[in-house]
């Protein structure tokens, strides 16, 4: 998979938990925090399967 399939899969991933958080009608502080803190995760998490894959 190169870069920027990982970079649309990661934003794909996000679209879910952002807009989850934006529903829930919380302080865009706060949705932006958390929007950084899960493409964290899901960029630790595709580095991974990527690093055991190859």
């Amino acid at each position: 998979m190169n870069d920027s399939a990982a970079a649309l899969l990661l934003l794909l991933m996000l679209v879910l938990p952002v807009s989850a958080l934006l529903v829930r009608r919380l302080p865009l502080g706060r949705v932006v925090r958390f929007a950084v803190i899960w493409a964290a995760i899901f960029a630790i998490v595709t580095g991974a399967v990527l690093l055991v894959s190859s």
